[in-house]
């Protein structure tokens, strides 16, 4: 389907590509964990327990506040989705081959800013995430100009009623989640 809807393109794809390496480092993690805690002897798993820490001390130290990483991933995000470098990756197997890595990549990036982040800060970035496809969604939704020629006009205004309507539920989710736990401090 993503050679015919550019919907499904921009966001199906690409939110996939972009979470599932999120999905698969947390359940890597997790299985790494639970054998080193599970160990009956540590002495068994003092390589994976060395390799593990020094990539957590490695991003805390190189990723500090998330100053590597989040410039990656916006800059990522940014290059592959304006007009011309998404049309090329469209049009170029070899070039859309490279997009799908950069996503993956992203996809990467993110899951090592969740382990320097604070809550807020996640939350923060989400929002502005958030704004960017709202701003975006609506760009296509009300400019009369064709973005992304390789598909048709018509699916510019579907596409961005689809970025720019999760906005509400998003910012609606992240409001009742914050007032909940301050409520629960309480």
């Amino acid at each position: 389907p993503e050679e015919r809807d550019l919907g499904f393109h921009m966001l199906g794809e690409h939110i996939g590509f972009s979470l599932g390496p999120v999905l698969i480092s947390y359940g890597s993690e997790y299985l790494v964990l639970s054998r080193l805690g599970s160990a009956k002897d540590p002495s068994k798993h003092r390589h994976l327990r060395s390799l593990y820490t020094r990539i957590i001390l490695l991003n805390r130290r190189l990723n500090i506040y998330g100053r590597l990483g989040v410039p990656i991933a916006a800059f990522l995000l940014i290059y592959w989705h304006l007009p011309a470098n998404f049309s090329a990756a469209v049009l170029a197997d070899e070039t859309h081959m490279v997009m799908h890595l950069s996503l993956i990549l992203v996809g990467l990036v993110i899951f090592s800013n969740i382990k320097v982040l604070s809550r807020g800060e996640a939350i923060a970035q989400g929002v502005i995430l958030g704004m960017t496809m709202l701003v975006g969604g609506i760009m296509m939704i009300i400019l009369p100009y064709h973005f992304y020629t390789t598909y048709p006009f018509s699916q510019q205004g579907e596409t961005g009623l689809i970025m720019a309507a999760p906005h509400p539920f998003i910012l609606t989710f992240l409001l009742v989640h914050q007032i909940s736990r301050y409520l629960w401090r309480e």
